[in-house]
């Protein structure tokens, strides 16, 4: 079975809440866990744990004005 969804195969009118939830809990419910330890973790913490961004010098990230870098 192929993991594609093309757009052209989805349909142009979106389904009702209560289908497409339960479609998805009966997805989920179906689903084997695959056996990867990352998937688990926080995801925006593993990104960051891997990044070499600084955000110390963006106002958006101490809007009060408290910046906490040490550079």
């Amino acid at each position: 079975m192929d993991d594609v969804v093309y757009l052209e195969d989805v349909g142009a009118a979106p389904e009702s809440p209560r289908v497409a939830a339960r479609r998805l809990g009966v997805w989920q419910a179906n689903t084997p866990v695959p056996d990867l330890p990352w998937l688990a973790g926080h995801q925006l913490a593993q990104r960051l744990a891997v990044s070499d961004l600084n955000f110390g010098c963006c106002r958006a990230a101490y809007p009060c004005g408290e910046d906490t870098s040490t550079s």
